[in-house]
């Protein structure tokens, strides 16, 4: 009887321990590649039209953009430049990647773009890396960007929206 009695104990404790070890189990990070994968940081989206701050002309752009935690980016960005405009083109591109800078203002990064020029749509340059920097989210008069585009030597784009909106979320 006193054999049974231990055996008994021994098992109860052996549930008690496993029950134990599952819990802590249980609230400890996991180290899988799904607990590691990077989470949504935030989203940034608008469009509408905006205006050169250097007198270039106007254009209508878009942008949709989910940045992750790990620095990395899915969405698109689009600028249209009117004709009229001292540089007019269609400049589109995938958004890889993000950075933040010192002053708060926000880097989308890109590579793969395209710029086509009108008024023949078939003569275009691919493959371009830019950089969209956003300096003020909000409307008409506030929401400011430029667009670097490193093979054209720098920024080509300064504007300050006329319409629509530039939103963080």
């Amino acid at each position: 009887m006193k054999y049974n009695m231990t055996r008994t104990m021994g098992m109860r404790n052996l549930i008690r321990l496993a029950a134990a070890l599952f819990t802590v189990a249980s609230v400890l990070p996991h180290h899988s590649a799904s607990a590691q994968s990077a989470r949504m940081v935030w989203t940034i989206s608008g469009g509408g039209a905006a205006n050169m701050d250097d007198g270039q002309g106007p254009s209508y752009w878009g942008v949709e953009a989910k940045l992750l935690s790990d620095g990395s980016a899915s969405g698109f960005f689009e600028c249209v430049d009117q004709i009229g405009d001292f540089f007019p083109g269609n400049f589109f591109g995938p958004i890889t990647s993000w950075s933040r800078n010192v002053d708060g203002t926000i880097n989308l990064h890109g590579t793969g773009a395209t710029l086509s020029f009108p008024p023949n749509p078939l003569e275009f340059t691919t493959n371009l890396e830019f950089t969209v920097t956003i300096q003020r989210f909000g409307g008409p008069g506030v929401g400011h960007w430029t667009l670097d585009v490193p093979d054209f030597g720098g920024v080509v784009c300064i504007e300050t929206l006329t319409s629509g909106r530039i939103g963080i979320r």
